[in-house]
């Protein structure tokens, strides 16, 4: 018996995502009232911000701003959205990092490599764009 199978037509869809972290870097630990709520907008713009620059180069690309864990959020996303593929990089070696090495992946990346659901693809900027 011989069986013939029709081309199979796949129409890749691509999601972005921005995790503001539920404990920022840059917000002090103990601040609240109008200084927290005005630094909270900022960071919800700033992700609005760097999902609309996404969508520039990436336009019909679904988006999504999540607020969180950042390392657990990325995994929960990938669950939900059932994704193919997770791309990520590694630590900035603006904060830390290294080209080569234990700290050339940061822990959110790390996190995420041990415990996608999916492949992951780890990118690094070209020698000549780092910092």
């Amino acid at each position: 018996m011989i069986r013939v199978l029709s081309p199979v037509r796949i129409d890749p869809e691509l999601s972005l995502l921005h995790e503001t972290g539920a404990i920022s870097l840059l917000r002090p630990r103990h601040l609240s009232g109008p200084l927290y709520e005005k630094m909270r907008q900022a960071e919800v713009a700033s992700a609005q911000d760097i999902l609309q620059e996404g969508l520039r180069y990436l336009p019909g690309t679904q988006t999504l701003s999540r607020e969180g864990n950042p390392e657990r959020e990325i995994i929960q996303g990938a669950a939900e959205w059932h994704a193919d593929l997770i791309v990520i990089c590694p630590r900035s070696l603006a904060f830390g990092g290294s080209a080569l090495g234990p700290k050339s992946v940061g822990h959110v990346a790390r996190f995420v490599l041990d415990h996608a659901p999916c492949p992951v693809l780890q990118i690094r900027l070209p020698m000549s764009e780092k910092a």
